[in-house]
């Protein structure tokens, strides 16, 4: 093979490698990232400072309407409008049935399916959203278990969004034992025993 073969070849399999990154990537540019903008550990931060009481009403909102034996991750982005759900049902046989939608409107016939799987009417969903936009964050999720947190999204960042910053808060303040468990986690800072920030490291 000559040298100008070669180099055509490594070109070849550079790009398909890009294509495949890309392609791979995009449904997290679909669940609310915003990667017009670099964020970091200190954002997260300086956001909580800012945002306190409006993360942990966001919670408390949260838990009020979190329907029971489901786990429910919900997100948007707000430039293009476009929402996303997972929900997780746990049967009492053990098994877990899963919902998801991503890249939806709010109109859509799937949009309103997963809406009443969870038991949610639009109004609550509004008043989610409006809570979600107040704290500056743009998902937030839950598992329908004991000393389980509430893991709220404020961004998605690099590389290719699956870094993701996020407050971790928990219903009660953790036990020692827990506490040892959680100290443990790559990318997890404690900040007091109910909070943890997350620091570009998915759980």
């Amino acid at each position: 093979m000559t040298t100008n073969k070669k180099y055509y070849s490594i070109f070849i399999i550079i790009g398909v490698l890009i294509a495949v990154g890309y392609y791979i990537s995009i449904p997290y540019f679909k669940i609310g990232g915003e990667f017009d903008i670099s964020y970091d550990n200190q954002d997260l931060g300086i956001n909580f400072i800012n945002k306190k009481n409006e993360i942990y009403k966001l919670t408390d909102y949260f838990l009020q309407i979190l329907p029971e034996r489901k786990g429910v991750s919900f997100g948007f982005d707000d430039r293009t409008d476009r929402y996303y759900f997972i929900i997780r049902e746990f049967r009492k046989n053990g098994n877990i049935e899963y919902h998801t939608g991503e890249n939806l409107k709010k109109d859509s016939d799937e949009f309103i399916k997963l809406l009443n799987i969870i038991g949610w009417h639009h109004s609550e969903l509004q008043i989610l959203l409006e809570k979600l936009k107040s704290a500056n964050c743009i998902g937030i999720f839950k598992q329908p278990y004991e000393n389980i947190p509430v893991n709220i999204t404020f961004r998605y960042g690099e590389p290719w969004g699956v870094a993701k910053f996020s407050y971790y808060v928990f219903p009660k303040p953790l036990n020692d034992s827990l506490i040892k468990v959680w100290n443990k986690k790559e990318g997890f800072v404690r900040q007091n025993d109910s909070l943890y920030f997350e620091y570009g490291y998915p759980l």
